[in-house]
């Protein structure tokens, strides 16, 4: 059972590739035939706005992960055109060829997309709208963390105590830490966009259902000093409402994930 994967050398793909063999160890199948990604990206020649190139790619698979994206608030602000034109534009065209020809479509999106505030929100909530009108899926992940090249290629708080515990430097958290994130581990977020391809049309929130504040973070991760400072304004957090993919569960704990990170 081939699926075609968007964008399949950035953060998530990366680590979706790896996750496909250990699905197929595991005997987790989509519609009772073993899984086998088939890898579509920019960086190898691949166009997601390029019609005629999606069309044929999509025309020969069984289900659509699309992960081609401009990810970033400041890569998005910073070119506000080329991510619109890639958010949206070539969302719009692959859920609208993978309808027509009849195959699943899964959106990894974002939870900028339930308020959005920024550029990259404000193309990920239309991108969605794009999905839902042509019947397919929807994933909003939540803080996704861990697994391959997560150090060398994302920014996160997690990173952050990392890199103050391998310093030996004590954290500085906003407003003591109290502000509220859900977890994911990026294994159970790969796991869970091919389950989502199973799915009917809709919105599902890929998410542990629990929120850890940054403070009890830093504690997992086994700080016991902390440094509180004031978050400015323009970056105060809106409150997070998770709830999970029906039928399904992660099955990495926030403290094994961290540890997995620390080793």
């Amino acid at each position: 059972m081939k699926i075609l994967v968007t964008g399949g050398m950035g953060y998530i793909g990366t680590n979706l590739h790896a996750a496909i063999p250990q699905m197929v160890m595991r005997s987790i199948t989509f519609r009772g035939a073993k899984l086998e990604l088939v890898d579509y990206d920019m960086l190898n020649g691949f166009n997601v706005l390029n019609a005629e190139q999606l069309f044929d790619a999509i025309r020969e698979v069984d289900g659509v992960i699309h992960l081609a994206a401009v990810s970033g608030i400041v890569d998005c602000e910073k070119e506000p055109g080329h991510a619109t034109k890639v958010n949206v534009d070539g969302t719009c065209m692959a859920s609208g060829f993978a309808t027509g020809l009849n195959k699943p479509f899964v959106l990894a999106s974002s939870f900028a997309a339930e308020s959005p505030s920024n550029v990259y929100g404000y193309t990920k909530k239309l991108a969605e709208a794009v999905v839902l009108k042509n019947r397919g899926v929807v994933c909003r992940l939540s803080n996704v963390y861990g697994g391959l090249e997560y150090l060398t290629r994302k920014s996160s708080v997690v990173i952050y105590l990392k890199k103050c515990q391998e310093k030996g430097e004590v954290p500085e958290l906003h407003d003591e830490g109290m502000h509220t994130r859900d977890f994911i581990h990026v294994v159970d977020a790969c796991h869970g966009l091919v389950e989502a391809l199973r799915m009917s049309s809709g919105i599902y929130k890929i998410c542990t259902g629990k929120l850890t504040s940054v403070a009890n973070l830093a504690k997992l991760m086994g700080f016991k000093h902390l440094k509180s400072v004031p978050m400015p304004e323009d970056r105060k957090p809106l409150p997070e409402i998770v709830q999970a993919l029906p039928g399904w569960k992660p099955s990495i704990s926030l403290k094994e994930g961290l540890k997995l990170v620390m080793d």
